[in-house]
């Protein structure tokens, strides 16, 4: 009579099986050793503009102010390093900046030959962005353009971004993306495959805080930004084995954002004077939520290039990834346009 398994072991024979289910072995194969340990650094940066044009007249209809404002988010590139654990590809990382962005990284991943599902959510503060007021006119009287440097900010923005990131490939018998990307499993021969793919984008910036109202001012009362993004695609992948212990990955897949929405909230300045304090110039300075407003943007084609590199040397892996992103969106008077991409390099030991 054959002994009945516990939970943990139901769930550990799961895991080993999820990997090779279905596998040719002449291709794909196991670690010998199911744990794994992985010390990891992350280079990235993004780059945010948003340009608008505005046009006011007072309520009286004395005075008409018109001009073009732009701004430019462009952080200085982010290094950060952590580490993952997990096995079999179902882990949890936690990573800490170092130079550049102050601020957290958190990714969660899960990985088999036939598909996976990668997050990450990054949070961090900026405060040294780039304005330009361009055309300025007042009562149709032309003006000198006025711009900012980067010049420091009284406080800085907040910016957070979540990229929740999945794939299923079709020839997942002779074809593992988990080999290059996850390295819980290992591409014995070279093989390719076709690839679907899905990507769930999420980018905030918050620059609502009092003492940046002039930035709101600027923006046609934009205190908040909040950028989505989801995508779908095919394309194809192929792994190259050309020693043993060796895989290079390369992706390629066009995919078209059905979902490119855009949430602002807008704040308008208020003076409270019962506030008011000869000690603090900001006392008395309040930015009031006025409401929110969407938008939907077009859908774009865009294309998602990565590429990536494997070694294994006894119970040691080494990899290399590469992979970039990019958002574009435009309502009424005002356009955002986003980009970022991302190195990582990591070191394995598997137990």
């Amino acid at each position: 009579m054959a002994q009945k398994r516990t939970f943990m072991q139901k769930v550990v024979a799961f895991l080993d099986s999820s990997n090779v289910k279905g596998t040719d072995p002449r291709y794909i194969a196991l670690p010998e050793r199911p744990w794994r340990v992985v010390l990891g650094g992350n280079t990235d940066q993004l780059d945010l503009t948003m340009t608008s044009y505005a046009q006011n007249t007072s309520e009286d209809a004395r005075t008409s102010i018109a001009f073009d404002f732009s701004m430019k988010v462009k952080p200085p590139v982010g290094n950060s390093v952590g580490l993952w654990a997990g096995y079999r590809g179902w882990g949890l990382g936690y990573s800490l900046s170092v130079t550049g962005n102050k601020g957290i990284n958190l990714s969660f991943n899960i990985s088999t030959p036939a598909n996976g599902v990668n997050v990450r959510v990054h949070r961090f503060e900026f405060g040294n962005p780039n304005f330009a007021i361009r055309n300025l006119q007042v009562d149709g009287k032309k003006y000198a353009d006025i711009s900012s440097n980067g010049e420091a900010l009284e406080e800085p923005v907040n910016i957070e971004s979540m990229v929740l990131d999945g794939y299923w490939v079709f020839n997942n018998k002779r074809f593992s993306l988990a080999a290059p990307y996850g390295q819980s499993t290992l591409q014995l021969r070279s093989a390719g495959s076709f690839l679907a793919g899905l990507m769930i984008y999420y980018q905030k910036f918050d620059f609502s805080q009092k003492r940046n109202f002039m930035i709101s001012a600027f923006s046609n009362n934009v205190g908040t930004l909040k950028l989505y993004q989801g995508s779908i695609g095919v394309g194809y992948t192929y792994n190259w084995v050309p020693a043993r212990n060796w895989t290079f990955n390369f992706v390629l897949m066009p995919v078209v954002s059905l979902l490119n929405r855009v949430r602002l909230s807008n704040y308008t300045l208020k003076i409270n004077d019962e506030k008011y304090d000869e000690n603090d110039p900001w006392a008395d300075i309040e930015l009031v939520h006025t409401g929110n407003t969407s938008n939907n943007g077009r859908i774009n084609l865009n294309l998602d290039a990565r590429v990536a590199a494997s070694y294994w040397w006894k119970r040691f892996s080494f990899g290399i990834i590469g992979q970039g992103h990019q958002f574009d969106s435009k309502y009424d008077d005002t356009r955002v346009k986003m980009t970022d991409w991302e190195i990582k390099a990591s070191i394995g030991y598997n137990i």
